[in-house]
């Protein structure tokens, strides 16, 4: 609920929420097709590295409004 919200506010609105999410669709297909392809050495760390990838996305739309109302 937060990314329509951030789009809306602090980005322009719908248009620049629908570009997102074709960003974030364009890097799990290609995300996607990397991963069939790579066998990691350390698996565990590997799946840790990835959900701190996910999650960072969010963290930089919590993270927007403010940096844009410093600035």
């Amino acid at each position: 609920m937060l990314g329509p919200v951030v789009a809306r506010t602090s980005l322009g609105g719908p248009a620049a929420w629908g570009e997102i999410l074709v960003a974030e669709s364009l890097g799990l297909v290609v995300g996607g097709c990397a991963a069939t392809r790579f066998t990691p050495r350390r698996s565990m760390r590997f799946v840790a590295l990835c959900g701190a990838a996910v999650a960072a996305p969010t963290l930089a739309m919590a993270l927007l409004p403010l940096w844009c109302r410093s600035g």
